[in-house]
């Protein structure tokens, strides 16, 4: 559960999990997807100032499978929080 703690931006964050240490298959696989997710934020031109990492987030673990992030718009406020998950 450290890794709730950790702070800094996107980028110090992914690579303090990986500096962790943790040998486990699904905490690397989250990491891995992890960095997909930046990557891909990225990729369509979001400034790094429009996103971040929040390790807190946690969703329905018993049946989410996989990195969960959320979208807030404020350009439109009656969409105001959509919920994705792969």
């Amino acid at each position: 559960m450290n890794f709730i703690e950790i702070d800094g931006t996107s980028d110090e964050k992914i690579e303090k999990l990986e500096k962790l240490g943790i040998e486990n298959e699904v905490f690397a696989k989250g990491v891995e997807e992890l960095k997909e997710v930046v990557k891909n934020i990225r990729l369509f031109g979001v400034p790094n100032s429009n996103f971040k990492v929040d390790l807190t987030i946690a969703r329905g673990l018993d049946y989410y499978t996989g990195t969960v992030y959320e979208t807030f718009l404020n350009d439109f406020r009656e969409v105001r929080k959509c919920m994705f998950w792969w």
